[in-house]
């Protein structure tokens, strides 16, 4: 899963390029050039139009004025609304575990109406929006080199003595097989402990492109999810599988 989910990446990326290059393309001169099928080149383009990240229409696909930097644009977008989700399902005064992973920067500003105390490892997390009544806590511990969070045997000990409502956490993959997967070690431990120390619910946040992935560091069982936040660009397949675990998946719109 995680190769063919790299691949599909890789062919949509390459198809932007393409027509960003050139200006215009035509759905057979794509699937030539790629040595794919033209449904195949249907289906891609299909999402990236729904995207906007390219025009297709009367058989001929064209770049997008001033698209550079589409794909960030997208993403960001993406984020700022998976974020949006998350207070829907967290009650006033909640104590919550989030890790690193920068949604969940963003979740403490959509967090900014109501108190809650937050505890993480990202030391960026005190210059978040943060209602009158909110509590910041700061795991303390090693500063990584990666992405200058917190970590080690500090980092651990700290959350094994404390207990959270509510676990909101960020990965670098979901399937149904690897469950959630991190491409760190130090960080994947952190967030494994985050999850099984949850008392009433685990949101588990991840973009379409973390949808069937699988990265080397386990995390837990996809068993452990309460509600997974996505986009409607995710696959469809891979959040069948999702639901029939009792996963409450929520997609939300992007344009």
């Amino acid at each position: 899963m995680k190769k063919s989910l790299a691949n599909v990446q890789a062919r949509r990326a390459d198809i932007e390029r393409l027509v960003d290059r050139h200006g215009i393309a035509t759905v057979k001169g794509l699937a030539l050039r790629l040595k794919v099928s033209e449904i195949t080149i249907r289906r891609d383009l299909k999402i990236l139009h729904a995207m906007g990240r390219v025009k297709w229409h009367n058989g001929l696909v064209e770049a997008i004025a001033g698209q550079g930097g589409g794909e960030q644009r997208t993403l960001a977008v993406i984020a700022q609304r998976i974020a949006a989700a998350v207070p829907n399902y967290i009650a006033r005064y909640s104590t919550l575990f989030m890790n690193a992973n920068s949604l969940c920067l963003q979740v403490i500003n959509e967090l900014a109406k109501i108190p809650v105390t937050v505890i993480t490892n990202n030391p960026c997390a005190t210059a978040c929006a943060r209602h009158e009544g909110t509590k910041i806590m700061i795991t303390g511990g090693r500063v990584s080199t990666k992405k200058s969070v917190l970590a080690g045997s500090v980092t651990l000990n700290f959350l094994s003595s404390r207990i959270a409502d509510v676990t909101v956490i960020g990965c670098d993959g979901i399937s149904v097989d690897g469950g959630l997967t991190s491409s760190n070690a130090e960080a994947a431990a952190i967030d494994s402990m985050m999850v099984t120390k949850a008392k009433k619910c685990v949101i588990c946040l991840a973009d379409y492109r973390k949808i069937g992935a699988t990265q080397q560091y386990h995390i837990a069982d996809l068993g452990m999810v309460d509600v997974l936040i996505t986009d409607s660009f995710a696959d469809e397949a891979v959040l069948q599988q999702a639901r029939r675990k009792g996963i409450n998946v929520i997609q939300v719109t992007v344009w």
